[in-house]
């Protein structure tokens, strides 16, 4: 069976658990917005880990260039089965016994991954991946608690940064791995390497700005306001020749992309806002 299948059903798995979590509890919105946050962090760990430290390598089996694979790889579960985790051990606040049994399953993965050849380490280790399985779960449920405590209003900024560097950042990668979009700036050899290192930083750069606009304006045609952000950016790159489009894709495509995916953020952030309603969590 191709690798890529195994990597689909870890993803469906991801999804389908996500859902079932978040629809059984009483704070819908919340955990929403925390699974989109847990995406992200775990996507900073992989940009560190597998992208600028070069600690493993996967094999889906999808495609020729070994960096798509990568990507490919990373970008199904780090983006469903991880933040599933996360919002299952948020949800439940499971013990410590509990999170030792879901990372006993994530090492037998990491093993049976790298058995089927589906996935190679370099200096990574497989007790490294319980390690971070282990130590994402607990700062998970110590994170999800605080998110309503006034006195880690810091927590809640950084989650909502996330959420929005989830909405803008992760669109691109689909395209990327289609040969729509790239970002070219010659750090590196590799044109995906390069377009999602930039991408990636870019993005974590201005979310920050465009999270203060939207979520401490009353109106929604004020929140509209931290668009022109992203259109002025990824426009003077285009100018540049930094951002590049083919097989064909536009700038105009992906303004319009980045306009949904900023209306989509405005509304989820409507109806989970970013100010605490409780003065200190339990």
């Amino acid at each position: 069976m191709p690798g890529y299948i195994y990597y689909t059903i870890l993803s469906v798995f991801g999804i389908a658990l996500a859902i079932f979590v978040i629809f059984k509890s009483k704070e819908r919105m919340k955990l929403l917005l925390f699974f989109f946050f847990a995406a992200v962090l775990a996507d900073c760990g992989e940009v560190l880990v597998l992208v600028l430290l070069n600690s493993y390598k996967y094999k889906p089996g999808l495609f020729t260039d070994p960096f798509c694979e990568d990507v490919f790889g990373h970008i199904l579960p780090n983006s469903t089965l991880w933040p599933a985790t996360a919002v299952l051990v948020a949800s439940y606040s499971f013990r410590y016994w509990w999170i030792f049994v879901i990372t006993f399953v994530y090492v037998l993965l990491d093993v049976l991954f790298v058995r089927l050849g589906i996935y190679e380490h370099y200096w990574w280790r497989t007790w490294m991946t319980g390690i971070a399985i282990f130590a994402y779960c607990i700062l998970m449920r110590f994170w999800y608690k605080r998110l309503e405590d006034i006195r880690f209003v810091i927590f809640r900024f950084i989650t909502f940064s996330f959420v929005l560097l989830a909405f803008t950042f992760l669109p691109f990668v689909p395209l990327l791995l289609t040969g729509k979009q790239f970002y070219v700036t010659g750090i590196f050899d590799n044109i995906y390497k390069d377009s999602v290192v930039f991408a990636f930083f870019y993005h974590l750069l201005i979310t920050p700005i465009c999270t203060v606009i939207i979520c401490n304006s009353t109106r929604w045609y004020l929140k509209l306001t931290s668009l022109p952000i992203f259109i002025i950016g990824d426009w003077i790159f285009y100018l540049v020749g930094i951002l590049r489009f083919s097989n064909g894709w536009s700038i105009y495509y992906y303004l319009m992309v980045e306009a949904i995916s900023i209306i989509l953020y405005i509304v989820l952030e409507k109806n989970y806002r970013f100010k605490p309603t409780l003065k200190y969590s339990p």
